[in-house]
Order: C-alpha cells, then structure tokens, then sequence
C-alpha cells in the first residue's frame, strides 16, 4: 500500500476495493447480511525502508 495524505478526521483511513481485501479476514461478516465486516479494521501505519517508488506532490 502507499500512504497518501488526505484532509480527513485523525486515526481515520480510506482505500479500495478489492485491494484492501487481504486486510479483512473471510470469516468475518456481518450476521444478518454476511456481508464483510469492513467497516472497522484495525490497521498500523509504519515508515517502509523499501527505495522510493512513487512521488507524492502535494502541491498539486
């Protein structure tokens, strides 16, 4: 994943699917639906030691 910086509330995150699927386990659904839970995934954010590899204006 590459963080990008958005004006949303702190301790908030946003993303795509199906590519946030991996952060979801299968099993975890809604009761009545069984609809993925992923509404509220608990997610950490750290620095990568990997080289650059997207440049992120934001000025633009």
């Amino acid at each position: 994943f590459i963080v990008v910086p958005y004006k949303i509330p702190r301790r908030c995150a946003a993303t795509y699917f199906p590519e946030a699927n991996p952060l979801v386990p299968v099993r975890s659904v809604a009761d009545k639906s069984n609809t993925p839970a992923s509404k509220s995934v608990i997610i950490s954010v750290h620095p990568s030691d990997a080289p650059l590899r997207f440049d992120y204006d934001e000025n633009a």
